[in-house]
């Protein structure tokens, strides 16, 4: 009798959030920018590459026994900006290779490689279209989003064409294609209920939105230069930076199995600061590129711990099950640019007026149960 309560209570609590039904494990397409903005963020990336660049290059040309020829306030690059500069300086030039410890791309960290900016015509983008398609499609509060890490990937058919499978260390992800210039490509999503996938291959402007925690790989360009704009975004209760609560509802964090799954992750990544990759709950996926702090309520707490592994993968295999793992066509392609011109004039008639997102505060934050980042 108990048992049957009990799993009385289980689906129960699946059935209270659509994040447990139909969003936990469902791929979700629709347009988002422009053809003319897809190649503006483009040449804002061969920009920035060429500035790494130039930095790179001063660094490897500076001579130590001849400091008169560098400003007072400059200092001598250490040996492991040295060894930075010089992997910068390797083909693709310009680009970060090893930004992501456990599953490195070629790519361009938005905050640290782009310029002010550049950064503001990203955040006019974000606000007008990927809030409201966040709150619309997994209800969460514009105030909850915070953007964990965002940066610009390039695939190429003579250097990294693919991305090996994987889950993404953040609440939920997405990537927006920017050009078609290139042979092959595209997204391949797996089902471990049934060990089945799908390949998803949008159109150059269409996102592609999805739950973290769906295992996914990126497939090989065969020719050519991809290159996909990416984000990581991080569903917070309260500002970690601040304290002060968001609207997130109930539905949409606690009662939600996969915001929950990693949510625990997050917490067990604490203590034992380790990195992060696909091989355990405490290790939730890509690594990010953060260190985790070692300070959490439950560091001292072997007990607690081992409840938290069991409790993450018995969600993890529920939302596994409960949920479909379908592609969604959000907006037909043939509406493409009427969409995103709807979506801009909604946004300056009342989006102005409502909760920001967090685009370029709080990168790299993992904040345990508490909400807090553990940074003080």
């Amino acid at each position: 009798m108990f048992n049957l309560i009990y799993l009385f209570s289980i689906l129960r609590i699946i059935g209270v959030s659509p994040n447990n039904t139909y969003a936990a494990r469902r791929v979700f397409l629709a347009p988002f920018l422009y053809s003319e903005e897809c190649q503006t963020i483009i040449d804002m990336a061969n920009v920035a590459a060429e500035r790494n660049a130039h930095r790179g290059r001063l660094r490897l040309l500076w001579n130590d026994d001849d400091n008169d020829n560098h400003n007072s306030t400059a200092t001598m690059p250490t040996e492991e900006e040295r060894k930075e500069a010089e992997l910068v300086l390797k083909a693709p030039v310009g680009w970060k290779k090893e930004r992501h410890s456990s599953y490195p791309t070629t790519d361009l960290n938005v905050v640290d490689d782009l310029e002010k900016g550049d950064r503001n015509y990203l955040k006019g983008l974000l606000d007008a279209r990927l809030s409201p398609l966040l709150e619309r499609v997994f209800g969460v509060s514009r105030d909850s989003i915070r953007a964990y890490d965002m940066f610009i990937v390039r695939y190429d058919g003579e250097g990294q064409q693919s991305l090996r499978k994987h889950t993404d260390s953040s609440h939920i992800s997405f990537n927006i294609l920017l050009n078609d210039d290139f042979i092959g490509g595209g997204t391949r999503y797996h089902n471990r209920a049934d060990d089945t996938s799908t390949d998803v291959t949008p159109n150059a402007g269409q996102i592609l939105l999805h739950s973290a925690r769906i295992h996914h790989e990126g497939l090989p360009t065969i020719s050519g230069t991809r290159y996909i704009f990416v984000g990581f975004m991080s569903i917070d209760r309260k500002n970690p930076l601040t304290g002060e609560p968001s609207s997130l509802s109930w539905r949409s964090s606690w009662l939600s199995f996969p915001w929950l799954t990693v949510t625990i992750a997050e917490a067990l990544s604490k203590t034992d600061g380790s990195s992060r990759s696909s091989s355990s709950p405490s290790q939730a996926g890509e690594a990010r590129g953060g260190s985790a702090s070692s300070t959490t309520l439950f560091s001292n707490n072997t007990y607690w711990n081992d409840f938290l592994v069991k409790l993450f993968h018995l969600l993890q295999v529920i939302a596994d099950l409960a949920s479909s793992h379908d592609v969604t066509v959000l907006v037909n392609e043939t509406d493409h640019d009427a969409y995103i011109d709807a979506l801009n004039v909604g946004y300056d008639e009342r989006g102005k007026d409502l909760g920001k997102s967090a685009w370029f505060d709080g990168q790299l934050i993992e904040p345990g149960f508490n909400g807090l980042s553990g940074h003080g």
